[in-house]
């Protein structure tokens, strides 16, 4: 399921599916890909892109759920 968010809800983890706007906004050449990196996440949040849409049955975000980790 794709679904759009707000890049202050971006999280380490997700499965990015398409950055808003113009590709000129953005430092990355690839289209789609899963948000790994610390650094990245910092670029797509001071490049001016505001949404972004994620995959989230390709992404691999955890959570602690009552002191347990599990995959979202």
């Amino acid at each position: 399921m794709v679904k759009r968010i707000p890049v202050s809800e971006l999280r380490l983890g997700m499965y990015i599916h398409k950055l808003a706007g113009s590709w000129v906004r953005h430092p990355f050449w690839r289209g789609s890909f899963l948000l790994t990196e610390p650094q990245d996440l910092s670029a797509i949040r001071e490049c001016g892109v505001g949404e972004v849409w994620v995959d989230l049955a390709k992404s691999q975000v955890l959570r602690i759920v009552g002191g347990a980790i599990s995959a979202v």
